[in-house]
């Protein structure tokens, strides 16, 4: 079965991989700016509780475990990655892009991240 206009998945396919989209570009908070001043930076910053020691993702106000004021910290920017996914299809709205590369990594041994690759 071939979609309307006469054209094979593959083609149409191939037509979505190469038209041009404009990457998704997150508008920091207050609560997230350090993490992406830090990108700017080069630097990989992120949240910190200095109550529990212990780093976390996504960025937040308060630590997630222990509901301490939070902060950043750069890391060495290091890592492996264990695992990845690249989803290509229909995005949601607010997202203008048909493929998205997810990635889960260990950065530093001690946080767990997920993000756009």
């Amino acid at each position: 079965m071939r979609p309307s206009g006469g054209r094979g998945y593959c083609e149409a396919m191939q037509e979505l991989s190469t038209q041009r989209v404009r990457p998704y570009v997150p508008t920091p908070t207050s609560i997230d700016r350090p993490f992406w001043a830090g990108g700017a930076d080069s630097v990989l910053r992120l949240p910190f509780c200095e109550g529990c020691a212990r780093w976390f993702f996504p960025p937040a106000a308060t630590c997630p475990d222990c509901n301490e004021p939070a902060g950043f910290r750069d890391t060495s920017g290091t890592g492996v990655v264990y695992t990845f996914t690249v989803n290509v299809g229909a995005s949601p709205r607010d997202v203008d892009t048909n493929s998205y590369a997810a990635e889960a990594s260990i950065v530093d041994r001690c946080s767990n991240s997920i993000g756009q690759i």
